[in-house]
């Protein structure tokens, strides 16, 4: 019981860093991250938990005459069954406060990693420092920030898919509508809109495909090319394969 209360208790201190994280690394740039396992997202959540645990912390003990006891907190990790008895007698007395405490710090925890993200995206701190990157690696390359491209500057994204459609390969040239990755990071399907196909790389001529748009699943594309058409270009400069 007391082994089961300690994991609990970790969860719970390392919860402001897993939301830390994902606010960090999904919405809305990166759209999805691959989760590994439990563990390694506890693992690589502790240093955000305990920066805003400490930042909380020294918050309460600043403004109100509470103070933290860490002795307490060391004997829970532990499962001490004199320290569950006493956090059990304290919670009882203490929910609302600890209740507000947790609604605090998690509120935190997204604000700081919100403020975080749109600082490290402005000044392409994640292109200059690897832990900064987000895990999305599509994201770099869809959208052109691998090249340092900008969003704003950007008008289209073109796409070139050789892709199998049966026993044949074809060619899919295209404007990139969106995109959605699987839970393993990687791609599921692009959507494409205006689209042409090609019936060898030496046709004279495209097909236009009719309808709204097409949609490519990724374990049939071989490669991409991907092109980006800027606003103050008149021609599509190409950029390299991925």
């Amino acid at each position: 019981m007391n082994v089961a209360l300690s994991a609990a208790l970790l969860l719970i201190l390392s919860l402001p860093g897993i939301i830390a994280r994902w606010v960090y690394l999904s919405f809305p740039f990166a759209k999805r991250y691959a989760i590994t396992s439990i563990a390694d997202e506890i693992a690589l959540s502790v240093i955000p938990a305990l920066l805003l645990q400490f930042v909380m912390t020294e918050m309460v003990e600043y403004l109100t005459s509470y103070r933290v006891d860490l002795v307490l907190l060391g004997d829970l990790l532990t499962g001490s069954a004199r320290a569950t008895a006493a956090a059990f007698a304290n919670l009882e007395q203490r929910l609302v406060p600890i209740a507000v405490y947790n609604l605090v710090l998690w509120s935190l925890a997204v604000f700081s990693a919100w403020f975080l993200r749109n600082a490290v995206v402005k000044y392409r701190l994640d292109l200059r420092f690897r832990p900064l990157r987000f895990t999305n690696e599509w994201y770099y390359f869809l959208t052109g920030r691998e090249w340092d491209h900008q969003p704003g500057d950007i008008a289209l994204v073109m796409v070139d898919a050789f892709a199998a459609v049966g026993n044949e390969t074809f060619i899919y040239s295209g404007r990139l509508d969106s995109y959605k990755l699987g839970r393993d990071g990687n791609l599921d399907y692009i959507c494409l809109t205006n689209t042409r196909r090609w019936a060898s790389p030496n046709a004279f001529a495209p097909v236009a495909i009719p309808g709204e748009a097409l949609v490519l699943r990724y374990e049939t594309i071989a490669n991409l090319n991907i092109s980006f058409v800027k606003l103050s270009e008149t021609t599509i400069a190409p950029q390299p394969q991925i």
